[in-house]
């Protein structure tokens, strides 16, 4: 999708080009080893979508920087607002996501599948080797919460995806 083309240009960052698909819980494990292997004190995960703000970055390495959490956790139902609503059937999977991770960890999460998260060191380095492969994002949430992190929300606005598709394709979507 051209995505690497675009991020080399910019002139502002490293692409780590893959020889193959590894799928999303592969490559961002290998964006979590890399800033293992380079000595990096938070790593940033962020969706290429156009469903999140770079404006907003600050807000998670905030929370992080000064130790609130391990992992912050860009939030869309944190709060009330008029912005961009996923489908009624993606909200209600969320839900119920909600309620098992409070259950199984204690710890109350709204936004599970968001893409747009700031980790620190600890946590970088625990998802360097224990990152899910399948359908990650909330699957790391309950294993961070069992291992012991604590995870911290702050709302984020969402916007419509400019681009790509859903991981979790919606004849998938009650599988997991």
């Amino acid at each position: 999708d051209d995505t690497n083309v675009i991020a080399h240009e910019t002139g502002h960052v490293e692409v780590i080009n893959l020889p193959f698909n590894l799928g999303i819980g592969g490559c961002v494990q290998t964006g979590f080893r890399y800033a293992r292997n380079n000595d990096y004190d938070f790593a940033l995960q962020f969706d290429g979508d156009g469903q999140h703000s770079a404006e907003e970055i600050h807000k998670l390495l905030d929370i992080v920087r000064n130790d609130e959490a391990d992992v912050a956790i860009g939030s869309r139902f944190s709060r009330k607002h008029n912005g961009f609503r996923s489908s009624s059937y993606r909200r209600v999977g969320i839900r119920i996501f909600e309620w098992f991770s409070f259950l199984l960890i204690n710890q109350h999460i709204t936004d599970h599948t968001s893409g747009f998260r700031a980790y620190n060191r600890k946590a970088v380095h625990f998802l360097a080797d224990h990152y899910p492969s399948d359908y990650p994002e909330p699957e790391v949430v309950i294993l961070l919460g069992k291992n012991g992190f604590r995870m911290k929300e702050t709302f984020t606005q969402m916007h419509e995806r400019k681009g790509g598709v859903s991981s979790i394709p919606l004849t998938k979507g009650p599988y997991y």
